[in-house]
């Protein structure tokens, strides 16, 4: 399932990469430090390493992307004002999308 994340300050506290098949990934998650004692003040929301991003400040990257795009994406989460919503989510591994494939098949065939 997809969560959403929302971000108060400036700095994310990740690192983000756009990987060879085109899709962002969460690299590292700098632990969460509540700022000047307001719980709010950094980001609402869990973010784990591995988690892929689905969407940020309402551009969807769930489907690959070019270099060209991914440039144009970091620059628009510098800009974006805060709090900056971003939507991710676990990859699911080889066997998970096997089986919700096989499913899909199954719900097809009865209807």
């Amino acid at each position: 399932p997809e969560r959403h994340i929302l971000f108060h300050a400036e700095s994310l506290g990740l690192k983000l990469a756009r990987t060879a098949d085109g899709l962002i990934r969460i690299l590292s998650v700098t632990p969460y430090r509540p700022l000047s004692g307001d719980e709010d003040a950094y980001r609402v929301g869990t973010v784990r390493e591995g988690d892929v991003v689905r969407s940020v400040a309402g551009v969807d990257l769930r489907f690959p992307i070019e270099k060209s795009v991914w440039k144009l994406v970091v620059g628009l989460m510098k800009v974006s004002p805060r709090p900056l919503e971003m939507v991710v989510a676990q990859e699911l591994e080889v066997e998970e999308v096997l089986e919700l494939e096989e499913g899909v098949k199954e719900w097809e065939s009865r209807n």
